[in-house]
C-alpha cells in the first residue's frame, strides 16, 4: 500500500515517542518481524522507525503494525491516537517520507564549489581500447551502447580506505558517473518484459512516475540491481572501488573535500524529502574522478557481502552529513527496496 504523508508523519512520529529499539524490537516480535532482519544494524533509531514503515508499507502489513504498537504501549497518547487503519493513498509520483515540502524552484543556483580538489586522472599507457558495446568520449570517459551511461575513468594505485584511512590498492576500472535513473532503468525493463517494475512505477504501462526520468531509480533489491548490471554487462562496485571512486586517493571525508557544506548534497539538510535528479548538485560536489552524486539522494547497493547482508554506501536524502561521510556504511539484506535505496554500476579493465 501507499501511505500519504500525513499518515506517514502521524505513524513516525507515533514511534518515535512511544518506543526505543528494545521495545519495538519487542513490538515487532509480536506479529513474527524481526528488527534485525529488517534493518540495517548500524541505523540511528530515526532511520530505523523509516525503515521499518517503508518496508511494512511495501509488504502491506501497516495494520498489524499499528495494532502492535497499540497493544505494546497502550498509555502514550501519540500511539493510542493512530487509527486501526490508514487508507491507501495510490499511485503517487511523490516519494515518502516527505519531512518538508521541497524548494520551490528546484533550478535556483548553486554555490560554487569552495574547496575545489580535483584529480586530473592519469591514463596508463597500456589501458585496453574498450569493449564493442562501448564507445570513447575522451581518454577518461567512455559510454555504453546498450543504456546509454557515461563512465568515468577511475585510474589504478593506492588510495586511502575506510574511517582508518588504510592504504589499499585497486586496478584501474570504469564507474558510472551517476547513479542509474529511471530512464536508464526502464531500458533495462523493456529489454525484460518478465522482470516486475520498482514498487513505486505504473505496473500496467511500466513506466516511471512522471517527471522522474532523470531521478535515480529506487524501489530496487540487491538482485534487481544485479540484474541490470549483468544486462548492461557491467557489475555492481566492490565497497573499495566505490569508496575511492567517491574520495580519490588523500582520504577526504566528503567527495568535495574534509569540510561539510550545505547545499553540496541531497540529504537530509537540503529539505527536499525525497530524490533530486541526478547531477542536481554537480560540480560542486563531483568525486576527484567527477562521479555524481556519490552522497545523498540514495543509498548504494555495492557488491561486497558482510554478516548482515550487502553494504550500502552514500547516504540518501533521508541521512544527515554524518551518512554523508564517503566511509560510513550500513549493510542490508539483499532482498529489501527501499525508496530511498539506488545503485551504481562499474566495468573492470577490459
Amino acid at each position: 500500500m501507499r501511505l500519504a504523508p500525513e499518515h506517514y508523519d502521524q505513524l513516525r512520529d507515533a514511534m518515535l515517542d512511544g518506543f526505543t529499539p528494545t521495545t519495538l524490537a519487542a513490538a515487532l516480535r509480536g506479529i513474527g518481524r524481526s528488527l534485525t532482519q529488517l534493518v540495517p544494524l548500524t541505523a540511528n533509531y530515526t532511520e530505523v522507525v523509516f525503515f521499518v514503515i517503508e518496508q511494512a508499507a511495501s509488504a502491506d502489513w501497516i495494520d498489524s503494525l499499528i495494532a502492535a504498537l497499540k497493544r505494546s504501549n497502550p498509555s502514550n497518547k501519540r500511539v493510542i491516537a493512530l487509527p486501526d487503519h490508514f487508507p491507501d493513498a495510490g499511485f503517487s509520483d511523490t516519494a515518502l517520507p516527505r519531512r518538508s515540502e521541497p524548494p520551490p524552484d528546484s533550478s535556483d543556483p548553486i554555490p560554487s564549489r569552495q574547496t575545489p580538489a580535483q584529480v586530473d586522472p592519469v591514463v596508463p599507457d597500456d589501458w585496453p581500447e574498450p569493449a564493442l558495446d562501448y564507445d570513447f568520449i575522451s581518454a577518461t570517459r567512455i559510454r555504453s551502447r546498450i543504456d546509454g551511461k557515461e563512465m568515468v575513468l577511475v585510474p589504478g594505485g593506492e588510495f586511502l580506505f575506510g574511517k582508518d584511512k588504510v592504504k589499499w590498492y585497486l586496478p584501474p576500472f570504469w564507474m558510472d558517473k551517476t547513479p542509474v535513473t529511471n530512464a536508464e532503468y526502464k531500458r533495462f525493463l523493456d529489454a525484460n518484459p518478465i522482470h516486475k517494475v520498482p514498487w513505486d512505477w505504473d505496473t500496467s504501462s511500466r513506466t516511471y512516475p512522471k517527471g522522474k526520468d532523470i531521478h535515480p531509480v529506487v524501489h530496487v533489491s540487491w538482485h534487481n540491481a544485479v540484474a541490470y548490471a549483468e544486462w548492461v554487462g557491467k557489475q555492481l562496485p566492490t565497497d573499495h572501488q566505490w569508496e575511492k571512486a567517491a574520495r580519490g586517493t588523500d582520504g577526504r571525508i566528503y567527495p568535495w573535500g574534509d569540510e561539510w557544506v550545505n547545499g553540496y548534497c541531497n540529504t537530509s539538510e537540503a529539505g527536499f524529502g525525497g530524490t533530486t535528479p541526478v547531477g542536481r548538485f554537480s560540480p560542486i560536489s563531483d568525486s576527484p574522478y567527477d562521479c555524481v552524486d556519490m552522497v545523498g539522494n540514495v543509498w548504494e547497493w555495492t557488491a561486497t557481502l558482510v554478516e548482515g547482508g550487502y553494504r550500502l554506501r552514500g547516504g540518501s536524502f533521508d541521512s544527515y552529513q554524518d551518512g554523508a561521510r564517503v566511509a560510513f556504511v550500513l549493510r542490508l539484506d539483499p532482498e529489501v527496496s527501499l525508496n530511498l535505496l539506488g545503485f551504481r554500476v562499474c566495468a573492470p579493465s577490459f
